[in-house]
């Protein structure tokens, strides 16, 4: 039986693709334009793309930007 979505192998890259992080461990996997978080960095990143490989091991690479909207809008909805 093929595992589908097995989340051992999703790795965070730039739009250059270089390797933001790799080996991360989430429950669901991010839609676009989702904001994500990163504690290493201190700063919010923007899901651009979503891209699934299908080989012998299932890996899933989420191309990020960095957010540079407006965080207070984010922290009004939150209070």
């Amino acid at each position: 039986m093929i595992k589908l979505f097995n989340r051992d192998s999703i790795t965070f890259l730039n739009e250059k693709w270089d390797v933001i992080k790799g080996n991360v461990k989430i429950k669901h996997i991010p839609r676009n334009n989702e904001l994500i978080f990163l504690p290493e960095y201190n700063r919010y990143f923007r899901v651009i793309n979503v891209i699934y490989n299908f080989t012998e091991r299932q890996n899933i690479f989420v191309i990020l930007e960095d957010y540079t909207g407006d965080l207070s809008l984010l922290e009004k909805k939150i209070k």
